[in-house]
């Protein structure tokens, strides 16, 4: 029998000193509806563990799968309820550039997570066409205001590593400081502040001015954490805020010490207090890149491997250049030879290249010289922007040719030229005076650099208005 019930029968005993049979007949009516509603309330409770204990599940294995393959990426994560607000998510692009998404909702619990779920979507599948950091971001807001009610948004850190060109692409986004932490002492860390509102506040927001760029060096560790490491309580009811966290960093003896160190000190200082929000820390390692990305089995790849003999033609009026990426199409074209799969974050380089080369120098008569420092480069792409806005003529076409090499047991050959409808340049003039002074690329800049040490061999064509690209695999 339900205690309340009992102590209300004793009640009714000594004020009203016995029963008669209709009481007795009310008392066990009363009896059953609260042993019903019991059964009721077990049956919601078990229901309700079910659904959230196969929610939780499907929540991490959407949000958490990814992480977890990145080796040189370390994460502590301590969630205030049974679904967290805080959500990591990571993939490697055609380029072989990590994007890395830490996203921190408003609140915690179910309400949060939700909010979460949309993102998944466009983060994997932007970042398998080979999207820019601030289109995918772009993206998510745009979805974020649409579905999200006004009081809830999503304060983002977003990296885009590049170990083969050794920079990191930074947003912060309404988060705490992110951290770029050197191996090599001698070098200062860089500290990058929030210079970004969150997701789903704004609409038609450009972030792509809002990254900044660093170099990195093999060692080297970045670290994202969310406000609730600095919201951690202790007994008191204190917060481990910037005084406890910045001494970690400062004192460090080593940069690999850091991430256990921050951990400990965490623990620490919290000791057994209930955590105040979600808790989300986490630190990637920059790796060498030929030794974690050029891998290659020449035992199972042969130039056998895929279709072998093809030759497509692209043209792209000035209309498709406004509006129209075509690298992601030319990725797909490329998946179709499952050869040149280890080889697609070289191939990635030449085609950005080469296509940005036509655009800005040949379609639109861009002169790179104004690109002589930060101030000069962003007046370059104000310039390019308008000049794209005002294009009504021009073109591009890519003629993209592979097939087996004559010099080659086990290996093919990918013909690349690309011709654009600008007025070219004196490439003549130009190879004489590269071969006097090897230093001097001012006319061709770091892209064409980075061409001719990924191919085979480069020639121009034409007036100067056509490149032809050849690139060896074996």
């Amino acid at each position: 029998m339900s205690p309340v019930l009992i102590a209300y029968l004793r009640y009714y005993e000594r004020t009203s000193g016995c029963f008669n049979v209709a009481d007795q007949k009310n008392i066990a009516q009363l009896q059953q509806q609260l042993v019903d509603q019991q059964h009721e309330l077990d049956i919601f409770n078990h229901v309700l563990q079910h659904e959230q204990a196969i929610s939780q599940k499907i929540f991490n294995e959407i949000l958490n799968a990814q992480a977890l393959q990145i080796k040189n990426l370390r994460y502590q994560i301590s969630p205030a309820a049974l679904f967290r607000g805080d959500v990591i998510m990571v993939a490697r692009n055609g380029l072989g550039e990590l994007h890395l998404f830490l996203g921190d909702f408003t609140g915690h619990g179910l309400v949060a997570a939700i909010g979460a779920l949309p993102l998944k979507d466009i983060f994997y599948t932007m970042v398998k066409e080979g999207k820019a950091g601030y289109r995918i971001l772009k993206e998510m807001n745009k979805k974020l205001c649409r579905i999200l009610p006004k009081d809830l948004f999503c304060a983002v850190s977003y990296l885009v590593m590049d170990e083969k060109q050794g920079t990191a692409k930074i947003l912060n986004g309404g988060m705490p400081v992110i951290r770029v932490c050197r191996q090599d002492t001698t070098k200062p860390d860089v500290l990058l502040t929030s210079v970004e509102i969150p997701l789903g506040i704004l609409d038609n927001q450009n972030y792509e001015k809002q990254f900044v760029e660093c170099s990195v060096s093999v060692g080297d560790r970045i670290f994202l954490h969310s406000d609730g490491l600095m919201k951690l309580e202790n007994a008191s009811g204190g917060r481990f805020g910037i005084k406890q966290i910045q001494p970690v960093f400062e004192n460090r003896k080593d940069v690999a010490e850091i991430f256990d160190q921050l951990i400990e000190s965490a623990l620490e200082f919290s000791g057994q207090s209930v955590l105040a929000d979600d808790c989300t820390l986490l630190e990637y390692t920059v790796a060498n890149y030929d030794e974690t990305f050029k891998r290659l089995d020449t035992k199972t790849q042969s130039w056998l491997s895929g279709k072998m003999d093809w030759q497509i033609c692209l043209d792209l009026p000035y209309g498709s250049l406004k509006y129209f990426d075509p690298m992601p199409l030319i990725g797909k074209i490329l998946e179709e030879c499952p050869a040149l799969e280890a080889r697609k974050s070289e191939l990635a380089t030449i085609f950005v290249e080469l296509f940005v080369n036509a655009l800005e120098h040949g379609v639109l008569g861009l002169d790179s010289k104004i690109k002589k420092d930060p101030a000069g480069m962003m007046q370059f792409y104000q310039i390019k922007d308008r000049a794209l806005s005002a294009l009504t003529t021009g073109h591009i076409q890519f003629v993209i040719q592979h097939g087996p090499h004559p010099r080659l047991r086990r290996g093919g050959s990918l013909r690349i030229q690309v011709t654009d409808s600008g007025q070219g340049f004196d490439y003549k003039a130009y190879q004489r005076k590269k071969a006097a002074d090897t230093h001097s690329l001012a006319l061709s800049g770091r892209g064409i650099q980075l061409i001719h040490s990924l191919a085979a061999s480069i020639e121009y064509k034409g007036k100067g208005n056509s490149v032809e690209v050849i690139y060896l695999w074996e």
